[in-house]
């Protein structure tokens, strides 16, 4: 089925050559690939606040020379604080101690096309006290998560407005590439969401390809120039995921599975290091849904999710040749 192409090829490829210079730039800073693509608005925060990001696992994500700091960084003024399943308070409130027991701030900014445009904090102290205050009072359902917008934020007490940022940058080079990057995006019509979580690395994996991406983000990841979706998975460590969400009966796994695979020609899976692609594999949707359905309909967990290792789909004959 022919797809609307939302950005054609052409008009990807200014966008696909400055987040490839922000990752350079990033590299050059000695900035973890993967932290990078995780938290590029992270990177904007810490210029903006002259902290430094800290290293991937670390468990903050920032620091300066007197403390550790957590961000939350929005373009649609929503914050969400998650802390994996809900398994109690007693437990929640636990879990919590830990995870901030270093971190002395907590900052939640709004961002516009690549500026920071307000900025909240709270000492530990205060964030503390109304996020165990939302466990006892207001956590319902499965998961451990606390959402909150910008007003209700900053109407809790002890929450302050940073309203003059510091004068010194600390990726002030970085971050001016990283918002042009945003610029071009927008310019051409994408989301600026799309820098929220790593998905603009499809904008480099369809450059690359010879790719548009399509008009509605909710279907396919990109358009082949035969007018088909194509799905796209992406990574820096040694898994490509196919994730269908929670198991449910045989029927409706095998249904999902069949109604995915026949919406695409096939799936691009690429192992990326920065901006470059070391190697790219191509499985044909035919015989992703075979591979799917053996594996999937014969496995027993709760998460309809199966794993490809680079060295299987070389082993089955999938690369890739540009």
């Amino acid at each position: 089925m022919s797809l609307e192409i939302g950005v054609k090829n052409e008009d990807l490829l200014p966008v696909a050559k400055s987040i490839s210079g922000a990752y350079e730039l990033a590299k050059a800073e000695n900035i973890e690939d993967q932290a990078f693509s995780k938290s590029i608005n992270d990177i904007l925060l810490a210029n903006y606040l002259g902290h430094f990001l800290s290293p991937g696992g670390k468990g903050s994500d920032a620091y300066d020379e007197n403390s550790e700091y957590e961000y939350k960084c929005s373009v649609t003024a929503k914050f969400n604080f998650h802390m994996g399943a809900n398994k109690g308070v007693d437990e929640n409130i636990k879990k919590i101690d830990t995870k901030f027991q270093n971190i002395g701030k907590i900052y939640c900014a709004k961002l516009v096309d690549g500026d920071i445009s307000e900025v909240a904090v709270m000492e530990k102290d205060v964030f503390l006290f109304h996020f165990k205050n939302f466990v006892k009072n207001n956590l319902k359902g499965g998961q451990f998560i606390w959402t909150i917008t910008w007003d209700p934020l900053t109407a809790l007490s002890g929450v302050k407005i940073i309203r003059k940022a510091p004068k010194v940058d600390t990726y002030s080079e970085l971050a001016r590439e990283i918002k042009n990057s945003i610029v071009l995006a927008k310019r051409v019509g994408l989301d600026e969401r799309i820098f929220s979580k790593g998905e603009f690395n499809h904008i480099l994996l369809a450059a690359k390809l010879g790719h548009s991406l399509p008009k509605d983000r909710r279907g396919p990841d990109a358009i082949n120039n035969r007018g088909i979706g194509v799905e796209y998975k992406i990574t820096v460590g040694d898994n490509f995921n196919f994730h269908f969400g929670s198991r449910k009966s045989p029927r409706e796994n095998k249904s999902l599975i069949e109604k995915k695979c026949s919406g695409i020609a096939g799936a691009f899976c690429a192992v990326r290091a920065y901006s470059s692609f070391d190697e790219i594999f191509y499985i044909p949707s035919r015989k992703l849904e075979t591979l799917l359905l053996d594996s999937l309909l014969k496995s027993t967990g709760k998460q309809l999710i199966k794993n490809f290792k680079p060295s299987q789909l070389k082993r089955l004959g999938f690369n890739y040749k540009m």
